[in-house]
């Protein structure tokens, strides 16, 4: 009997979860040779493009900076320990907002991936800006001095279009979840 109750009270409370925290998807991947512990400060590379929705984007950027110097890692206006690359979108398939490590939008040569080291980033045999499903958010850190992507992370989630006022809520949440791995414990 008491099995029973615990079933129906963990249905109940499954039931009772919004849909986009159950469909948030968090995939990262991290150079495993690196010490997180030397980055103390990061800058984010501009947008390439104007974002499509300017409020959003700052909310995005509200988002991380909030997570990230809960972690020790402040924002500097230039010449940070890591350079955060960001791309996503809710409305649109391509990402055209931001930068990508295989664009050397950063002056010189693109960041480079060795992927036989770690998983996360597979190159992109042209120079467009990848494909990205709707409702995907990618962060992407690269170290400064060695111009090497060391941390890639990607959250993916529904987002209900006519709820667009509840957007900056579930984007928050995405962030949240995704940096929760960031940066990556010793020994994983």
């Amino acid at each position: 009997m008491k099995l029973r109750s615990l079933t129906i009270t963990l249905c109940l409370l499954l039931v009772a979860l919004p849909a986009p925290v159950l469909a948030q998807k968090v995939k990262v991947g991290f150079d495993k040779s690196v010490d997180f512990a030397k980055y103390t400060s990061y800058s984010v590379v501009p947008p390439e493009v104007e974002p499509a929705r300017p409020l959003l984007y700052l909310s995005v950027l509200g988002s991380i900076e909030r997570e990230l110097k809960s972690k020790g890692v402040v924002q500097k206006a230039k010449d940070g320990d890591l350079l955060l690359i960001i791309a996503g979108g809710i409305d649109v398939d391509v990402n055209l907002a931001a930068g990508t490590p295989y664009v050397p939008i950063l002056g010189g040569q693109a960041p480079s991936v060795n992927s036989t080291m770690w998983t996360g980033v597979s190159a992109i045999p042209n120079a467009a800006a990848p494909y990205l499903p709707k409702g995907t958010l990618v962060l992407t850190f690269v170290d400064r001095r060695s111009n090497k992507v060391v941390w890639h992370g990607r959250v993916t989630g529904k987002f209900d279009m006519k709820k667009r006022n509840k957007a900056p809520q579930e984007v928050d949440r995405a962030i949240t979840k995704l940096l929760s791995q960031f940066p990556p414990r010793r020994g994983v």
